[in-house]
Formats: structure tokens, sequence, C-alpha cells
């Protein structure tokens, strides 16, 4: 084994966006490094050493690391490669503007097809956030050909919000493009199970649009026959900033193919779901409705009267909304400084004993 002796590996999914390889999972190892009391020096270049890519994780086995930390492993899952080859392309994905009138679009579609399906309330924040959202970049794209024109500066706003909301794009239009994601996560989990077998549980911490991808990536896995090893290891998850929710109203068809799970973890040992989320974060928000979906009895038929999702342990309790960041933007980013949400997950669900105070 050598030194192999980690016993959790986190695992970090990172969200929308220009993205650093590796740059996520040294946030949450910093996290890590900041209980503990550790000075946060792991440069990205630490990740890109070979032994990392043969094992899938960062193991911080050797001096000057405290023995506390060699329990731990970190290892990320990186798809931005993906929707920023389309990106390069030019030519596949929709112009940002054009594509929300077609989500605006379809909000009236699920309207008028199931009424009851979504409240007036739903209907109306979702279609004025977008509408909002469309005349905004409008006038920007206005002023900014104006002050272009005057050579005052020159900035490239589709360039800018085609990064950010061409992810989404792609997750929830692009069925093949999706399917080399899930197959990416699935490819980096396995890796990490090669390496550990069933000596390491896994913990997975994703953000933004990388909750959507890590939660379809384990529901996959429970419906795939076989069943692949890695998911039988993974025992925590944690979604920041999730937007899990409005993809369940706007892509009601993403969710069909997983509805009858080949295999579950035991009842008394469920996935321990943590979903945290700032009122001021315009993409994350409590995940209400993805519990409704999973206790939903068409996913499949009942056991014993119990609905056939019982993969995850997350009741209402488990989800933790606040009010801590002061800028809507700033908000959906600001968990990864987050002593007190990094905190609470990594003590409840990961239960890594802290080092003892000296006397």
């Amino acid at each position: 084994m050598g030194e192999k002796m980690a016993t959790k590996i986190i695992v970090a999914v990172h969200g929308i966006g220009q993205q650093f390889t590796y740059g996520t999972i040294q946030s949450v190892a910093y996290q890590f490094c900041g209980l503990y009391g550790v000075p946060a020096g792991i440069p990205l270049g630490s990740f890109h050493a070979k032994r990392v890519g043969e094992q899938g994780a960062l193991l911080l086995t050797k001096s000057p690391w405290p023995p506390s930390f060699k329990d731990l492993g970190f290892a990320e899952v990186y798809w931005a490669d993906i929707p920023q080859g389309l990106v390069k392309k030019g030519n596949t994905l929709e112009e940002t503007k054009a594509w929300a009138r077609t989500i605006v679009e379809r909000l009236r579609l699920l309207r008028c097809a199931a009424p009851d399906g979504l409240s007036e309330q739903d209907y109306a924040m979702v279609k004025r956030v977008l509408e909002e959202m469309i005349e905004t970049i409008a006038v920007l794209d206005r002023l900014l050909f104006l002050a272009d024109k005057a050579g005052i500066f020159k900035f490239d706003l589709n360039t800018l919000l085609v990064d950010f909301m061409g992810d989404v794009q792609v997750v929830t239009e692009f069925e093949d493009a999706r399917g080399k994601i899930l197959d990416q996560f699935g490819e980096v989990m396995q890796k990490i199970y090669n390496s550990f077998k069933q000596d390491a549980e896994i913990h997975i911490v994703a953000h933004s649009e990388g909750t959507v991808i890590a939660f379809m990536g384990l529901l996959k896995a429970m419906c795939d026959n076989p069943t692949p090893d890695w998911v039988k290891q993974v025992r925590g998850f944690m979604t920041i900033g999730s937007p899990i929710d409005k993809h369940m109203v706007l892509w009601e068809e993403l969710w069909e193919g997983y509805q009858h799970p080949r295999w579950q973890p035991q009842p008394d040992a469920p996935i321990q779901w943590r979903n945290y989320y700032d009122n001021g974060d315009p993409v994350g928000f409590n995940l209400e409705r993805v519990r409704d979906w999973l206790k939903n009895p068409d996913n499949g038929e009942r056991a014993n009267g119990k609905p056939v999702w019982r993969a995850f342990k997350f009741d209402k309790s488990d989800d933790f909304g606040f009010s801590r960041y002061y800028l809507p933007g700033k908000a959906h980013v600001d968990y990864w400084h987050d002593e007190h949400v990094f905190g609470h997950f990594i003590k409840t669900v990961v239960k890594e004993p802290l080092p003892k105070p000296p006397p």
C-alpha cells in the first residue's frame, strides 16, 4: 500500500464558468486546513504530480503535514473542458438572450400542460428573473457597443455570458455532451475506487451546476447494470449554491432515466446529504422539490410501503438556508470561504476528529 493510507477521499465538482484544473478541490482542501489550524500551503501544482494521476487523489501523508491528515485524500471531477470545447467551435451553442427566451416559452408550455405542476409563485418568479435577465443583457449590449464606438473601452459581454450560461445550456440541452460529462464523472470516481478499494469512504462536495452533474452521476450509477463499485463507497454529499430544484422544474425529461435504481445503500446506511444556500444567491435555493421527487411513488414500485429511492438521508432538517453574503453574484461563490458551512459538513458527515487544543 505504501503511502495509500487515506480512509476518506473528498471529491470536488466545480460549477459554471471558467475553471482552473484542481482549483475547486484546492479550495476544499484549504477549508480542511483551516479547521485543523494548518497553513494552507497546497499549490495547484501539487495536484498535477504523476502519483496523484495514478491514484486519482492527492494524499498529504509526508512532513510537514500533521498525522491527522493521513486519513484524507483530495480529488476533483473537472468537466469544464467539455462545454469550453463547444464554445470554441463558435457555431453550436445558442446565443444567450435567444436561449433565455426559449426557457420562458418552456415555462408557458409547462403551465399549459400541467397547471397544477408548477405553482403560480414558481412560474412568476422564474419568468420574471429570466425576462429581467434578457432585458439587462440587451441594455448592457447597447451600452458596451456605445462605449466601444466612443473609444472608451471594449468588452466582449457575449463571450462572458456564453462561458457561464453556456455550461447550463450544455448540461441541460445537449444530451451527447451531458453524457460525456457524466462519463468523465464516473471515470474519476472509478479511478479513486481502483486505488483504494473498500478502504476509503468517498465524500462529494459540489457547487452550482456541478451539483446537478454530481446528483445525476450518483443516480446514474445506481441505475446502471452492472453497478459501478465506486458508488458503494459514497458516504457523504455536500451541495452549495445548488440549482437542482430549478432543473427539475424546467427540464423534467432529464430525470426520466433515473426512476428505477438497481442498487442502493442499505436502509441503515444512506448517503448523508447536506444542502447549503444563501438567501441572496440567485442560483442556489432549498431543494424541497428534490426531496419530493425522491419520495414520488411514480419513481418505481414501492417496497414495503416505502418509496423506491432511499439512497439519501436528506430531510428538511438537512437543508440549510441563511443570509450572510451581501451581493447576489458574490453570494454564489462565497461558500468557498465560509468556514461555518464547511465546518458543519466536515463535523457532521465526514466526521474527522479535530486535533486536541494544546494544554
